[in-house]
């Protein structure tokens, strides 16, 4: 059955149709023409050349190839080269910086000591003031104008997210979850934090307790997070090891089902960190809204405890995945590492590749994103969106499908509204320009020459 699926989407259209008709209401001031595009709209469509696109008060008003009467108004004219939506990460840790000077550097994945993250008050502060803008520029010069970010050191992610709001910051939107549900011990307590007691106060409800944990999720839609998320990871009861081996706690499954059972009584959406089937189905089965990580099948069956067909699950629930696999590629960023570690990480890649494969082909959304986190010295998001990028490439993704991902498909995340990631009437106003042929090279949609983020000109390489 399909009814939580079309029910979601009937909602979305009937959000976006109340959209166009209070848009339909306002005084039409033409603001900026862009003329002679060759268009990827986002929405699944070919590439269409000749369009001219009208943005109005923060919105695109219309896109076509009817010529615009442009007097009086700003033109762009791309000269027929690639425009695209605004790119959407849709997994980031905004308030997480590793400053790691080169040497001290562990190669492979993993997290650096801890002395080197924000882990104080004072650290966090400094960090606000310095770098988080630097990165947020940054996210904004690569094309990005939207970012989620499922992991937030709280009450500071609502800093960070009110001051973008705001324009004190310029940089992409952010959507945040605040503090993770997590068993005590478990990732990211025991892993980022080291058990750090301020790390771990900060971005973790580590409890066993099923109501402590709601009272958790309403203290964060109190403070004014856009949705929730848990780590349902770890040593399973059954034996499987998590991520990490068997060396972190598995959140109960009482505490999950209560920390998605309460964001939804709360008016908000719950997401999941998950990676194995067994984990993935029973969190699909409570109702969870969205995956920050891919589910790697283990033998090729995708099939979960009770027999079905995982890609199919998620499917009939509307359950859309993001695929975070660029630190498989990064035998680029890293090409002195062991021999060993890259076999390791080919190995992964040829089943990572396959799982992702298979949900696509069922109909599963699945979204870009990155897990992106400031390490080292002076980072820049680029590198990690190119290693994503490169990556799905050489999965086996499209570069036409990559891009649906960071676009069409990255608007459909629980915790944006309907209006981002398209190139129609009615949508924000965020478009980048490229010099490239992003369909020839995937990598040149992050590098746009211009960047229009609700309707104004952010950056302009021209």
């Amino acid at each position: 059955m399909r009814e939580r699926k079309i029910a979601s989407r009937l909602g979305r259209t009937l959000v976006s149709a109340l959209a166009l008709l209070l848009f339909a209401q306002q005084p039409l001031a033409a603001d900026l023409v862009i003329a002679n595009a060759r268009l990827i709209d986002g929405t699944g469509a070919p590439p269409r050349d000749g369009v001219n696109i009208l943005l109005s008060g923060g919105r695109v008003q219309s896109v076509g190839t009817d010529e615009i009467d442009a007097k009086g108004v700003k033109v762009i004219n791309a000269k027929g080269g690639t425009v695209l939506p605004g790119l959407t990460d849709a997994h980031v840790h905004s308030s997480m910086e590793f400053p790691v000077p080169p040497e001290e550097m562990a190669p492979g994945f993993g997290y650096p000591d801890p002395k080197w993250a924000v882990y104080s008050d004072d650290k966090m502060r400094a960090f606000m003031k310095g770098n988080f803008g630097k990165h947020m520029l940054r996210y904004l010069e690569s094309g990005v104008t939207t970012i989620i970010d499922p992991g937030t050191h709280f009450p500071w992610g609502l800093e960070m997210r009110e001051s973008l709001r705001s324009g004190k910051v310029l940089g992409p939107r952010l959507y945040i979850t605040g503090r993770l549900f997590t068993a005590p011990g478990g990732h990211p307590a025991s892993t980022v934090c080291n058990s750090d007691p301020w790390c771990v106060q900060s971005i973790t409800v580590a409890t066993d307790d099923p109501e402590a944990a709601r009272e958790g999720v309403r203290t964060l839609v109190a403070g004014g997070v856009d949705g929730v998320k848990m780590v349902y990871d770890g040593q399973r009861e059954d034996g499987a090891p998590g991520t990490f081996g068997d060396s972190t706690p598995h959140l109960k499954k009482e505490v999950m089902e209560a920390v998605i059972d309460e964001a939804h009584k709360q008016g908000v959406k719950a997401l999941a960190h998950t990676f194995v089937i067994a984990d993935t189905w029973e969190v699909v089965k409570a109702g969870v809204d969205g995956l920050v990580h891919f589910t790697t099948m283990a033998d090729g069956s995708y099939q979960t405890p009770d027999g079905e067909y995982l890609p199919a699950v998620l499917n009939r629930f509307d359950v859309p995945t993001t695929t975070t696999i660029g630190f498989l590629g990064a035998e680029e960023e890293m090409p002195d590492a062991p021999p060993e570690m890259q076999e390791q990480w080919n190995a992964m890649l040829a089943s990572i590749g396959p799982s992702l494969r298979a949900m696509a082909d069922a109909g599963v959304t699945l979204m870009f994103g990155t897990d992106y986190f400031g390490l080292g010295i002076d980072p820049h998001p680029r590198d990690m969106l190119l290693n994503e990028a490169r990556t799905l490439v050489k999965a086996g993704f499209s570069e036409m499908e990559v891009i649906q991902m960071t676009t069409g498909n990255a608007a459909r995340h629980p915790l944006t509204p309907d209006a981002t990631g398209t190139i129609e009437p009615g949508k924000f106003a965020d478009v980048i320009m490229l010099d490239g042929d992003p369909l020839r090279n995937i990598d040149a949609i992050f590098s746009p020459q211009v960047v229009i983020k609700a309707g104004e000109i952010v950056i302009d390489k021209r």
